[in-house]
């Protein structure tokens, strides 16, 4: 399971937002493979998805927060260590 999560300030975090990105290494780069977002009234929010991937395959998850208080908005982006996969 893909997995990302934020929690703002109670009193002042109004929506948070996600987008998580399962990204494959492929040659030289990180190829974006699939996508998943979700908004969130209130102080958290988190999302987990499954999806199928190759044996062997490299994969690491890029995570995009943008937590708000009414207008403003701060987006922090986070990137998870490989994993290599072997079933």
């Amino acid at each position: 399971c893909c997995t990302a999560g934020a929690e703002g300030y109670d009193g002042i975090t109004t929506k948070v937002h996600i987008r998580m990105t399962l990204q494959k290494y492929t040659v030289l780069w990180w190829s974006d493979q699939i996508s998943w977002e979700n908004a969130f009234t209130g102080i958290e929010g988190a999302l987990c998805r499954n999806t199928t991937v190759t044996s062997g395959g490299r994969y690491r998850v890029k995570a995009v927060y943008t937590v708000y208080s009414g207008s403003a908005s701060e987006e922090i982006t986070s990137t998870s260590l490989e994993k290599k996969y072997t079933p």
